[in-house]
């Protein structure tokens, strides 16, 4: 998770460096603020060489996470840390950074 954490720590740099602003930087600072258990990463990853969606990438990272409620919106929190509560949107955009590293790093799995 060490190069996801790097990603979001580069992202949020440039953004407060060029004095602008984006929606995206409170998500990138709650991914830095949580330790992300290597479970929930594992089958997203193991699944991308065979194809998945970012969507089924993204349900197979709920599945280790916990929905609770609250004022009437769906929140996923990880099951040892409570206190962060992450939208749909936040995991979709987790999911969209994993994916774009893993393109990073591996760039030859693009081409299968």
């Amino acid at each position: 998770m060490l190069r996801i954490t790097d990603y979001y720590k580069n992202k949020i740099l440039e953004i407060e460096q060029s004095g602008n602003t984006d929606e995206k930087i409170d998500s990138f600072k709650k991914f830095v603020s949580v330790k992300i258990p290597r479970k929930s990463v594992k089958y997203p990853i193991m699944v991308k060489p065979y194809n998945a969606s970012l969507l089924q990438m993204t349900n197979y990272f709920k599945e280790t996470l916990e929905e609770v409620s609250e004022n009437n919106k769906k929140f996923y929190v990880f099951k040892d840390n409570k206190d962060i509560k992450f939208t749909n949107e936040e995991l979709i955009l987790f999911i969209q950074t994993l994916n774009h590293i893993i393109y990073v790093e591996f760039p030859k799995l693009k081409n299968n």
